[in-house]
């Protein structure tokens, strides 16, 4: 079973909801995005129950203006996502990273899908992916 949208069923503003987009319909509309993630499904692979593991992304600015990320959002508390630049000039590529941290939660076993979005200043989203983790034992 893949858990999607948030863990301990918590939602988050600006993600879909019902009679909206799914997340998947999203980032498959993700052509319109200024922001490009170098993987819009971003795969963990599998990790123990209660443990952290985190990876390196890029990010870039195909379009023809500055953009500045002003908030990052994830369904889940257990990922976080770190920029070390806000303000993405055209074309410029910057290295992300993705934290997952399943302390709070050491007897988690399953498959997540853990939607992040990239937001600006005027809510608008900017780039959206999913982060694939099976939490399971050896």
């Amino acid at each position: 079973m893949l858990f999607v949208a948030g863990c301990g069923r918590r939602d988050i503003h600006g993600l879909p909801r019902s009679g909206s987009l799914s997340a998947a319909e999203r980032i498959e509309r993700h052509s319109s995005w200024p922001l490009v993630p170098s993987e819009a499904h971003l795969t963990l692979g599998k990790v123990t129950p209660g443990s952290q593991i985190s990876r390196t992304f890029w990010l870039t600015n195909r379009s023809m203006a500055p953009v500045e990320v002003v908030e990052t959002a994830s369904s889940c508390d257990c990922l976080r996502m770190g920029l070390p630049e806000r303000c993405l000039a055209p074309g410029q590529k910057v290295a992300g990273r993705i934290e997952l941290d399943l302390r709070k939660e050491p007897h988690f076993v399953g498959k997540l899908g853990i939607v992040v979005e990239g937001r600006g200043r005027d809510g608008e989203t900017l780039f959206v992916m999913t982060v694939h983790v099976t939490v399971g034992k050896d």
